[in-house]
C-alpha cells in the first residue's frame, strides 16, 4: 500500500518543521514549489498530500484541488495559519479535504490525523479486496467473505 506523504510548504522553516516532527513516524517529502509537488501527485506511493492553503505563492489550495482530480484516492489535508473561512470552505468544497487545520499544525494532532488517514485507506483497500474476491469467485462467496471480514475486523 502507498505510504508517502507530500507536503507543500511556504518556506524552508515550515518544511523543516514538518520534516523534523514527522519524519520519524512517516515517509515525508516536502516541497517549496507547486510544480514540484504537482509532479509527484501521480506517484503510486503517495497516500497523503498536505498543503499550506493561505499562501498565494505556493498555491496549496490549487495543489489540493488538482490532487482531487488527478489522484482522487489520495487523502488531502489543508491548513492555514490564519482563520480564513473562505479558504477552508474552498478546500472542503472544491478539494474534498479529509481535514482542514487552522494555526500552526500541532505535531501530535497532525500525527493523529495522518494515522486516521492511513486507517481509512487501509479499510478502503481491504473493502476493495473483499469486493474483488467476491466478484472473482462467486461460488466461494460465503467462505471468502468470512475470511476477509475477519481480516477487516482484526479477528482470527
Amino acid at each position: 500500500m502507498p505510504n508517502k506523504i507530500i507536503i507543500l510548504c511556504e518556506s524552508e522553516e515550515e518544511s523543516d518543521y514538518f520534516i523534523n516532527n514527522l519524519q520519524n513516524d512517516f515517509q515525508i517529502e516536502a516541497f517549496l514549489h507547486f510544480e514540484d509537488a504537482q509532479n509527484v501527485l501521480t506517484d503510486p506511493d503517495v497516500m497523503i498530500v498536505i498543503a499550506n492553503c493561505e499562501s498565494a505563492r505556493v498555491q496549496g489550495l490549487s495543489l489540493l484541488k488538482n490532487a482531487a482530480k488527478i489522484a482522487p484516492s489520495v487523502i488531502r489535508i489543508g491548513f492555514s495559519y490564519q482563520e480564513n473561512l473562505d479558504i477552508a470552505a474552498a478546500a472542503v468544497n472544491e478539494a474534498s479535504v479529509f481535514r482542514y487545520l487552522f494555526g500552526k499544525p500541532d505535531p501530535a494532532h497532525l500525527k493523529q490525523i495522518i494515522t486516521e488517514g492511513f486507517q481509512v485507506k487501509t479499510l478502503e483497500h481491504n473493502l476493495t479486496e473483499l469486493l474483488n474476491t467476491i466478484e472473482q469467485n462467486p461460488e466461494q462467496y460465503d467462505e471468502e467473505l468470512i475470511k476477509l471480514a475477519k481480516k477487516l475486523t482484526g479477528s482470527k
